[in-house]
């Protein structure tokens, strides 16, 4: 945790590594975000950066995917970071794996 970004395991992981990023001013539903949250976009976008490169360097086996649900369940604004081996006793059927593969989530950029 800093100043903007809470970084947290899943509670379900779907994969050996999952974890959620959201941020310390909540918005509390994506559809209502506009040019006045970019600050809190980089700043997730940033936290994603520096996970990636510590995960890079010890874990360099695994690749992963980052975003955020085309149709969230939870509609508090958070990214999913995500390791694309999806080993994990949670993932259960075809509807865990495809969202978190595009276009069910959507990446950062």
């Amino acid at each position: 945790r800093d100043a903007s970004v809470i970084t947290m395991y899943d509670g379900f992981p779907k994969a050996r590594v999952h974890l959620l990023l959201l941020p310390t001013t909540p918005v509390d539903d994506p559809r209502s975000l506009t040019r006045d949250h970019l600050v809190v976009l980089s700043q997730l976008r940033a936290r994603a950066e520096q996970l990636l490169q510590y995960f890079n360097e010890v874990s360099p086996d695994l690749t992963f995917e980052v975003g955020v649900h085309a149709r969230p369940s939870c509609w508090h604004l958070h990214v999913h970071l995500i390791s694309k081996d999806f080993i994990s006793d949670r993932m259960k059927n075809k509807k865990h794996f495809l969202s978190f593969r595009p276009p069910f989530l959507v990446g950062l950029d």
